[in-house]
């Protein structure tokens, strides 16, 4: 089929597949700029309390120093919370995609390293979790039978029915 003897459906198609392509495109440029302006702004607020926590173990090396006894470990809480400090500024002054490339970077270097290292945290967020109070308006029993709501939803529609 020559150039002059092409249906002209076929080139409309041919049209309306690159408008589309280029649509999609354009969509999803915009989802990923919105996504990592989403992400910025979450690293930010984890920026903000890790500078809290940091505030926090200043707060608690200067008590400690009150104490003459435990000077030392005053010294060892305030170098720990100048670490802290250090890691909000360092996400503050980094982009998402900085911050990607750079642990893709050590995940590569040292990846038992840093298996171990999310093992630990792992460990240590079950620790911060199990030693945490149970949240606020709900009952123990709640938590140990996760189908105990389903169960209070079931009775109550049953007692919504007329009787037999």
């Amino acid at each position: 089929m020559s150039a002059n003897m092409r249906n002209p459906a076929f080139d409309q198609t041919l049209t309306l597949q690159h408008d589309l392509e280029a649509r999609l495109r354009e969509l999803g440029n915009v989802c990923r700029a919105h996504g990592l302006a989403l992400i910025e702004d979450q690293k930010n607020r984890l920026a903000d309390e890790v500078d809290h926590l940091g505030m926090a173990g200043r707060a608690a090396a200067a008590e400690l120093r009150a104490n003459q006894q435990l000077e030392p470990a005053a010294d060892y809480v305030d170098t720990a919370a100048g670490q802290v400090e250090q890691a909000s500024a360092y996400l503050r002054q980094r982009h998402v995609p900085e911050l990607a490339d750079e642990a893709r970077g050590a995940i590569r270097a040292r990846p038992l390293l840093v298996l171990a290292g999310c093992f630990a945290a792992g460990m240590l967020l079950g620790r911060l979790l199990k030693a945490a109070p149970p949240a606020q308006g709900r009952e123990q029993d709640d938590l140990a039978d996760p189908r105990q709501p389903a169960l209070r939803l079931a009775t109550a529609a049953e007692d919504d029915l007329p009787p037999v």
